[in-house]
């Protein structure tokens, strides 16, 4: 009945599903109250010590929630100063740092995945090919179009390459589209007796599927080449995939990568997501000129544990040589040139056998993995100094969606970064 209920809203008042699922997610995000009050117990500083720290990091150009605060360890880190604190952004701040980083005009190129699939292998960047896309309407390309389960079904019967990765071809507009950051991937590892196998054993009937590739936007899901680890990566993270992301400031002077992140696996998992520990996989810092595993973190706040073996393999990730670095870091600085309205972009690429291919470009990413992978706020460094030389650093203390002139004459939200 519930589930009825759900669909109904979701088809036919996509904005309120959308709304109401925000503000879930937003929820789960933050601790419980009684995990809250366990982290505050933990605390290895003061309680004056950790509300003064607090503050300076909520009403800093961060933002940080309590729950946040807790989740980064900060409560807990006696080393990092007060300035070491503000350097951390919070999902208030992010909204803020998505305003003043990204066009409004280029957003369609992070949401539409086909759009960006045919810029990126128009320029000639490795990308997994599409089989198939399942939609209301056809689009075009070199893929199979499908627009109901009948042509689903056709083209399931006499498919032989499995298995196909599924996953919407809209991205998260920015909590707009309650379809982003990979919790509706998933993967069709067979077809048999009109039912298909997904993740591993489940069976679903064509009717089970069809509903399952609908969403609300009209973009569809894309159907498309399962990838597949690089062997060394495999043997020491296993077979799924563990992703790169890595940040591309804009900086005037060229690209510039910024704190490169391996999003390690679980066996058996779908996506690579950390999900603030929920999923069970780990993140690394990786050195920015080598590709060498620096630190490993699996957890948030009290239950973070740094440097574990992998959970399934047993084997250490410290000091692990991430292959095809040079070739990785390559197609990101060429790749950055294809998207001049995202000045912070957040490339996530598969390293396979053959070298590195881009899975999806992301207008910002948000720095939540990389704060906890190397254990440092993103608002230091390059980073900084990105938003200082375009004179958008004043415009973290407002208000973001703010419609009124700023001191870098960029009108509210509206005015583009390109250079030309």
């Amino acid at each position: 009945m519930i589930g009825s209920w759900i669909r109904f809203v979701r088809e036919r008042h996509p904005i309120v599903y959308s709304v109401v699922w925000k503000v879930g997610t937003r929820v789960r995000m933050q601790l419980s109250v009684a995990e809250l009050l366990r982290e505050l117990r933990s605390a290895e500083v003061s309680l004056p010590a950790l509300v003064t720290g607090w503050f300076a990091a909520r009403f800093g150009s961060g933002r940080l929630t309590l729950s946040e605060f807790c989740i980064y360890n900060l409560h807990r880190l006696k080393a990092l100063s007060s300035r070491d604190r503000r350097a951390f952004v919070g999902d208030r701040g992010t909204a803020v740092l998505i305003e003043i980083l990204v066009d409004d005009y280029s957003k369609i190129l992070n949401v539409d995945k086909v759009m960006c699939d045919h810029v990126a292998r128009a320029a000639g960047v490795p990308v997994p090919e599409i089989y198939a896309l399942y939609a209301p309407r056809p689009r075009p390309g070199a893929f199979r179009n499908l627009t109901n389960a009948d042509e689903l079904r056709d083209f399931l019967t006499g498919w032989q390459r499995f298995p196909i990765y599924c996953k919407p071809a809209c991205g998260d507009v920015a909590g707009i589209v309650p379809i982003g950051s990979g919790s509706h991937n998933f993967q069709i590892e067979g077809w048999a007796d009109d039912h298909a196998v997904i993740n591993g054993d489940r069976s679903v009937s064509i009717a089970e599927l069809a509903t399952r590739l609908t969403e609300p936007t009209g973009f569809g899901f894309l159907l498309m080449e399962a990838l597949r680890s690089h062997d060394d990566i495999a043997e020491v993270a296993g077979d799924s995939v563990s992703g790169v992301r890595i940040h591309v400031l804009r900086m005037r002077s060229g690209p510039v990568i910024f704190r490169p992140v391996w999003k390690i696996t679980r066996q058996g998992a779908v996506v690579d997501n950390f999900q603030h520990g929920r999923s069970g996989n780990l993140l690394a810092s990786v050195d920015v000129r080598t590709g060498r595993v620096e630190r490993v973190v699996g957890g948030t706040g009290r239950h973070q544990v740094v440097n574990p073996p992998h959970p399934d393999t047993g084997r250490e990730l410290t000091g692990f040589q991430l292959p095809h670095w040079q070739a990785l870091t390559q197609v990101v600085l060429d790749g950055s040139e294809l998207f001049p309205g995202f000045l912070c972009q957040g490339w996530d690429l598969a390293i396979c056998q053959d070298g590195p291919v881009l899975i999806e470009v992301n207008w910002f990413g948000n720095p939540d993995i990389s704060q906890l992978s190397y254990g440092r706020g993103f608002l230091e460094g390059q980073a900084l100094d990105l938003l200082r030389e375009r004179n958008l650093e004043p415009l973290l203390r407002g208000r973001y969606a703010r419609a009124r002139r700023n001191s870098n004459a960029r009108f509210g939200r509206r005015k583009a970064h390109w250079p030309y």
